[in-house]
């Protein structure tokens, strides 16, 4: 029984470590994966999504 607890612990461990590798990103890698399209949108290459560079600011309230 422990055997199967400390085995479960050690991929869950792994997973969260993995999961945290691929949210940290450097700038140059953000660099390369954001892309200005030169018309005021920009693309992320990893989800091929698309949006506006710039919002319009919130109106307050």
């Amino acid at each position: 029984m422990r055997k199967m607890w400390s085995k479960i612990f050690t991929t869950a461990a792994l997973t969260f470590m993995l999961c945290l590798t691929g949210l940290v990103m450097t700038g140059q890698a953000q660099a390369q994966r954001f892309v200005d399209n030169g018309n005021g949108t920009v693309t992320d290459t990893v989800t091929n999504l698309m949006w506006t560079k710039h919002s319009a600011p919130f109106a307050e309230i």
